[in-house]
């Protein structure tokens, strides 16, 4: 890299933070106001013009309240969607108990703030249809007779990051690649048991040469009489902390198995649950079922194995919750049935979250360098003891050292719960899609 390159690097580093605050600034702010702007003026246009012209006006796709991304939808007050110009099928919806992506009822919380306040702004989670991705989401209300006009804005970080990724390219101009750091990171879970053995054996190595250097030393006549329950109670501690370690390795792995099998579970409950409904929403269900479980298994379990999930699995855990969202089920079956259909869609969500968020949790805690700290200290001990014996010395230490070698393997093991040597599959995924 030269030194005009490397100078601009270090520029655009500095100044990365100025340039992510000012294109999520301009874009958050403009965006504002023009939903603003839009809600107000739709609030006048329906004082002016009635309520029949104004849903005609509102749920015209090229008409005068669309602009670009900002457009205005309309709720009345038992939260019934009277006016939607992108997605007409949500049209004569009642949305009041419908949650976003995080379950969060945010149309109950604008019905709320139209019948107190008359107007503000409410945060919620949504899939954005050019993506797919979940997103954070503002909307503008204001309460104009018994209607509710409402304009939702993106955040603003997602619509900035292409103007700053081609700010970034523009002023260094290197095709990305993979950084040091991203790649030390896939060998990190690695190192512990790397250096677990390197203890197991470099420690009774530098006991024998201190032996064949020291024997006759008037050192190892002075520390010759250390008594042997030094072992044990270092022994002790080094159990202790293996126990503490192995509790929590293994709380996890309970914790992500659980969560695989209610997930699949809660799959085949969703499947069971809209296999009476009519022909389109049962296969629009079991197509956004299958999707989503199929980027579980043939994408995201292998990016699990190092640490990581599919980008496609929010979109496609945002399919099924879509699917909920256009069934006429809470006019033809009642709110109790729709209500057990969000309900399972949440075991299936957070059951996602669950085993996702274990699979990316590969930092190591204070216990495994306890567990090495006491190690060390074991075999520090069986030395001491044994230092006048050379011959019980080496056959103790080359007993300790396979035992905690072999200790920290299994540890090491099943710390990573979907990696390839570890017990979990994908197996009751796999059984609940091929039970569809």
């Amino acid at each position: 890299m030269s030194a005009s390159l490397l100078a601009r690097f270090f520029l655009v580093c500095l100044s990365l933070p100025w340039m992510i605050f000012a294109a999520v600034a301009d874009d958050r702010e403009g965006d504002k106001e023009k939903a603003i702007s839009l809600v107000e003026e739709a609030a006048r246009f329906h004082q002016q013009h009635g309520l029949e012209r104004t849903l005609t006006e509102v749920n015209n796709p090229k008409g005068a309240f669309v602009k670009g991304p900002v457009y205005i939808f309309a709720y009345d007050l038992s939260g019934t969607n009277v006016a939607h110009p992108v997605n007409p099928k949500l049209v004569g919806k009642n949305m009041m108990d419908m949650p976003d992506a995080n379950g969060k009822l945010f149309r109950r919380e604008i019905i709320n703030l139209a019948k107190g306040n008359g107007s503000g702004w409410v945060d919620y989670m949504y899939r954005n249809p050019d993506n797919g991705q979940i997103e954070p989401k503002s909307t503008y209300i204001k309460r104009s007779g018994d209607l509710v006009f409402c304009a939702g804005i993106a955040v603003g970080v997602a619509k900035a990051e292409k103007r700053i990724a081609n700010a970034v390219a523009s002023q260094i101009r290197i095709e990305p690649t993979r950084s040091l750091s991203s790649s030390l990171a896939d060998w990190q879970p690695y190192q512990i048991y790397l250096l677990a053995v390197m203890i197991a054996s470099i420690v009774p190595v530098a006991f024998m040469l201190l032996l064949r250097q020291m024997r006759a030393s008037e050192f190892i006549q002075s520390i010759s009489g250390v008594e042997p329950a030094v072992i044990s109670s270092v022994g002790l501690l080094f159990g202790l902390f293996s126990a503490f370690l192995a509790n929590d390795i293994f709380n996890r792995n309970e914790l992500a198995q659980s969560a695989v099998l209610q997930e699949a579970e809660a799959v085949r409950s969703m499947a069971r649950l809209t296999s009476g409904l009519e022909i389109g929403e049962a296969q629009l269900m079991h197509r956004a079922l299958e999707e989503h479980i199929q980027t579980a298994i043939n994408d995201e379990w292998q990016r699990m194995t190092l640490g990581g999930m599919s980008s496609d699995s929010p979109a496609k855990i945002g399919a099924i919750m879509a699917a909920i969202v256009t069934f006429e089920v809470g006019k033809r079956e009642g709110p109790e049935f729709q209500s057990r259909l969000i309900q399972t869609f949440s075991q299936i969500r957070d059951n996602w979250r669950t085993r996702t968020r274990i699979a990316q949790e590969r930092k190591f805690t204070i216990k495994w360098y306890g567990l090495l700290l006491f190690g060390i200290l074991a075999q520090i001990a069986i030395g001491v003891v044994h230092i006048s014996r050379p011959r019980p010395l080496m056959v103790a230490q080359l007993i300790f050292g396979v035992a905690f070698a072999v200790l920290c393997a299994i540890l090491f093991v099943n710390q990573f719960p979907f990696s390839h040597l570890a017990p979990i599959s994908s197996l009751p995924l796999q059984t609940a899609l091929d039970g569809m």
